[in-house]
């Protein structure tokens, strides 16, 4: 099989290609002191992105990998709060149970009073 024919052949990995940004190593994400940039704004026919709040032109890539890390830590985040409620769901459940079987404990002592 040729180069031309695998399917990653034109995939370039850009820790090994020494492609670097401006201000550091590959895929680092830095921030400044102003804006944070939170509020973005996509012009797909020009393939740019600006800042909302401050009208900076940001780096695409930046936006994507803030948008990918925000994504990651919702779902974990959501998957935290599923599984903490689901904890607290059984304990409720337990809790219940019990006070049935105290109420019941309490109802057949009265009986034997009687």
């Amino acid at each position: 099989m040729a180069d031309d024919e695998k399917p990653m052949a034109a995939v370039i990995d850009f820790a090994t290609a020494g492609v670097r940004a401006k201000d550091g190593p590959p895929l680092t994400t830095t921030y400044s002191l102003g804006c944070r940039h939170k509020h973005s704004v996509i012009d797909k026919r020009a393939r740019s992105v600006e800042c909302r709040d401050c009208e900076a032109s940001l780096d695409p890539i930046e936006v994507l990998w803030y948008l990918a890390n925000h994504y990651a830590r919702y779902h974990y985040a959501l998957d935290q709060a599923i599984r903490e409620v689901r904890k607290m769901e059984a304990r409720l459940k337990e809790l219940k149970r019990e006070e049935r079987n105290t109420k019941a404990r309490i109802a057949r002592a009265k009986r034997k009073e009687h």
